[in-house]
């Protein structure tokens, strides 16, 4: 499971009575605060999607190559020109991302 699968749950136990008490010593009130403002946030979701989007065909990837019968290089190659097309078909600003991946 992905965090993304736990967004509405995170969400809800940032809002608890509970994890403010439980933060509330003055010393964890800072770091509290800091993780609700984040885990609340609209652009974390929307950030933390596109990184899993993105890794989703990479971690194919590496599951090919982390195989006990290791694949050809020219299966490699292909593999990460359908990972690189998956990407670009998926996330819509792509290029930012281009360069610290391939």
């Amino acid at each position: 499971m992905s965090l993304i699968h736990y967004e509405g749950d995170l969400k809800m136990m940032c809002t608890t009575y509970e994890w403010r008490e439980f933060n509330k010593d003055r010393s964890r009130k800072s770091l509290r605060d800091k993780v609700s403002n984040l885990i609340l946030t609209d652009r974390f979701w929307k950030k933390a999607k596109e990184v899993q989007i993105i890794m989703e065909p990479l971690v194919k990837v590496l599951k090919l190559v982390d195989q006990d019968k290791k694949p050809t290089l020219s299966i490699i190659y292909e593999a990460m020109d359908r990972a690189k097309l998956a990407i670009k078909a998926s996330v819509k600003h792509w290029e930012r991302y281009w360069e610290l991946i391939f």
